[in-house]
């Protein structure tokens, strides 16, 4: 059996296959256009002369251009095709894979490292700064101890000078106390002015007071009447009380200037030197110095040191009476941070329920025996 006949192009050299039994002729190339002969040359043909070409230096530069041409696109084919076509290729070895996953892997690991070396960072910064707002606070109570100590401190001084203040004012008082003469025994009296401004003498050299009680108001009532109205009204009983019917006008004129200084919670020495001069006025200066007390409010105060002020002066008020009087049942008043705000307005009730009911139409006020007391307690 014939074999197939190979020819190529003389032109582009580009290979065509014959089929056997197929009679000799000629065709053109797809690619360069050039005459390819097959079979049995034909007789026209010269010797040394290519078919188709006629020996022409022009159509061989041409064929020549033509097979360059056809390399150039057979190789762009060729790129396309290997970029087209998954065909086998380097790309497609497994180490390339295996180094593409290890150099993933890699940088998996590096972003992981950093992003933990980052948290550890960020911790150790979060502790720096936990560490240092400690040192702040500790810093900031370390000063607040420091100066609660120096709070305290001047607490404490300050109570002490304020005891030594009111012991110094009680042994001056007492000393004062001292210095005036025996009281008379129950059923004498202290000195008193008439209306005209006269004392009034009684036989065996006793100075009595010349009965002129005031009237009008809640003087005169019962006990059991005084202590009803405190408790429905107390704003009823503790009144602005006006002189006493008996009191020199120039007297009065006095003792409202000294009752105005122990007002003044910060009158200092004035006020105790006013409180020596209403002490010495007597029987006419407790009205007035009662008409202080019913001024203080004591109900708006949770504790002593918000009712300072208020404190002070109604101790003073209570001093005076009980220097002018004797009078010793309602408890007894000094401003310490640690008393009873309670015992202010108890104590004030104490001396209108007395003064109102038996005080005011007393022929003494030093202390009497005490068989011979016997005022009501509230």
């Amino acid at each position: 059996m014939a074999s197939q006949e190979v020819v190529s192009c003389p032109g582009c050299g580009k290979r065509y296959s014959v089929p056997p039994g197929v009679p000799p002729g000629q065709f053109q190339c797809q690619d360069c256009s050039a005459v390819v002969a097959y079979g049995a040359a034909p007789a026209d043909a010269a010797p040394g002369t290519r078919p188709g070409h006629g020996g022409s230096a022009r159509k061989h530069a041409k064929a020549a251009a033509a097979k360059r041409r056809m390399e150039r696109e057979r190789e762009e084919e060729d790129d396309r095709d290997r970029h087209g076509r998954a065909a086998p290729g380097p790309q497609h070895n497994p180490a390339y894979y295996l180094l593409g996953f290890v150099v993933l892997a890699l940088l998996v690991f590096g972003m992981a490292f950093l992003h933990s070396k980052n948290k550890e960072t960020q911790r150790k910064e979060r502790e720096a700064e936990a560490a240092k707002e400690k040192a702040a606070r500790d810093q900031k109570d370390a000063q607040m101890a420091v100066l609660r100590a120096a709070a305290a401190e001047a607490d404490a001084q300050a109570k002490a000078e304020e005891e030594a203040k009111a012991k110094k004012e009680r042994e001056r008082l007492a000393a004062a106390a001292a210095r005036r003469p025996t009281p008379p025994p129950p059923g004498g009296g202290i000195r008193a002015a008439s209306r005209d401004g006269a004392v009034v003498s009684t036989g065996g050299g006793t100075v009595k007071y010349v009965e002129n009680p005031p009237t009008g108001g809640n003087y005169g009532k019962t006990q059991s009447e005084i202590l009803v109205m405190l408790k429905k009204d107390r704003s009823g009983v503790l009144t602005d009380l006006p002189h006493l019917p008996d009191t020199p006008f120039d007297q009065q004129g006095k003792i409202d200037t000294d009752v105005g200084l122990i007002s003044n919670p910060n009158a200092g020495g004035e006020a105790l030197q006013a409180e020596e001069r209403l002490v010495k006025a007597g029987r006419a200066a407790i009205p007035r110095v009662l008409a202080i007390a019913s001024r203080l409010d004591f109900s708006r105060y949770k504790n002593m040191m918000e009712a300072r002020d208020q404190c002070v002066v109604a101790a003073s008020v209570d001093r005076i009476l009980r220097e002018i009087t004797g009078y010793t049942t309602p408890p007894r008043l000094q401003f310490t941070p640690e008393g009873r705000l309670d015992e202010y307005p108890v104590c004030i009730d104490e001396w209108y329920l007395w003064w109102l009911t038996t005080g005011y139409k007393r022929e003494t006020f030093y202390k009497a025996p005490p068989e011979q007391e016997t005022e009501e307690k509230l």
